[in-house]
């Protein structure tokens, strides 16, 4: 199977050693997986390092233009050229599938549509955007002959529950429906290790993921916590600056340091180690990576939830989800870090074993082929009966 992949977005900086999204770790998961079960795959990321490390990566720019990604990318004769190397670099591939990260955006599905390939829209967010508001009609008709990946069960239920309501200007009936549902990534069998006692949370620098929110929880407690989160290779935005700002003004103490830009070897490094992780579920978020790379290592974590739920709760077995805590308020958050910070070596094995047992590499691998399968056949079922949208 030949399969072209196209990124989240194309508003920031991908840097392969110092990537703290969880959508571009990600991708790389998709690559991974699918060349090392024998199919062939290109990918393009439109600003970043990527093709230094990895074959088969197309770009537009190795810098980030002096204005920011995202204002460069606002300018329409610079989105237009990225579109049509995207189209040219896909052509010339000739994919049998394309399998889009994107967020669904009427423009670029369009162009993707025309090249007359079946498209497995992998979505990476809870539905509310904007653009999910004023391109619904328009995904209904994509879904039609094309299929949409969902990457947990919580993801799936909250996307056909958004899409199940009525909203003026909705012309589809029922809802929209998820094809199939495969993890954001996957994990290995990894060191587990003794806690050294620290709390630690890892994000991309944004308020709704409450970055620093263990700093602000254990502040005046004796409990050592670190929060690593990324800014340099993000889309420039002042609002972002100044969060970080603030939270170093307020912060970066011996006990309660913050890392920028850390390479995400080294912040493996670390998270192995911590008593616990604390996990933020932004209003959009569907998967949190980080919680794989927590408990795949033996790391509890404490979250924030949805209703009383997180996608968490899915990467381990039902005996062991008690390692997913979800806090009702400080006392009880600080608690259970305290609980956390007790548990043993071995039970911090069987949590990176159970984890290894629902999220393993193979189980993710079977679960994307067929996907993409999946999206193959539905694509030629149902060609004859659907046009792409205008």
């Amino acid at each position: 199977m030949k399969v072209f992949i196209i990124p989240y977005t194309f508003h920031t900086f991908f840097h392969y050693e110092k990537r703290v999204s969880g959508v571009d770790e990600a991708l790389l998961k998709q690559i991974d997986v699918l060349r090392e079960m024998g199919h062939s795959v290109e990918v393009y990321i439109p600003f970043g390092n990527l093709h230094e490390h990895i074959s088969g990566v197309h770009f537009h720019k190795d810098h980030t233009p002096t204005e920011g990604i995202k204002s460069y990318v606002r300018k329409q004769k610079n989105k237009n050229e990225i579109l049509k190397d995207i189209i040219i670099r896909m052509i010339k591939f000739n994919p049998d599938v394309i399998l889009s990260n994107a967020y669904f955006q009427k423009k670029l599905y369009i162009e993707l549509q025309k090249i007359n390939k079946p498209i497995a829209y992998m979505s990476h967010a809870i539905p509310g955007f904007f653009t999910d508001i004023v391109n619904a009609n328009q995904l209904k008709d994509f879904s039609k002959r094309n299929s949409i990946i969902a990457v947990s069960d919580y993801h799936s239920t909250r996307f056909e529950t958004y899409y199940g309501r009525r909203r003026k200007g909705w012309t589809f009936e029922n809802t929209i429906e998820i094809d199939s549902v495969v993890f954001s990534s996957y994990s290995s069998i990894e060191d587990v290790q003794e806690s050294d006692g620290i709390v630690r949370h890892v994000s991309a620098a944004h308020k709704e993921k409450q970055t620093f929110f263990i700093h602000d929880m254990l502040n005046d407690t004796e409990i050592k916590s670190e929060v690593y989160t990324t800014l340099g290779f993000m889309a420039k935005d002042d609002n972002k600056d100044l969060y970080v700002k603030k939270a170093f003004e307020k912060y970066n103490t011996d006990a309660r340091p913050i890392f920028i830009d850390v390479n995400h070897k080294d912040i493996m490094e670390k998270i192995k180690k911590s008593s616990c992780c604390f996990v933020g579920l932004a209003t959009y978020d569907t998967f949190t990576i980080t919680s794989l790379e927590s408990l795949s290592r033996g790391v509890p974590i404490i979250v924030k939830g949805h209703k009383g739920n997180h996608p968490a709760k899915e990467m381990l077995e039902s005996e062991y989800q008690k390692y997913v805590h979800i806090y009702d308020n400080k006392d009880d958050f600080r608690n259970k870090v305290k609980e956390f910070s007790s548990i043993t070596l071995s039970e911090r094995k069987a949590i990176a074993q159970s984890c290894y047992n629902i999220t393993s590499k193979k189980q993710y691998g079977k679960k994307l082929e067929s996907a993409l399968d999946k999206s193959i056949i539905k694509y030629k079922e149902n060609s004859n009966n659907c046009l792409f949208f205008q």
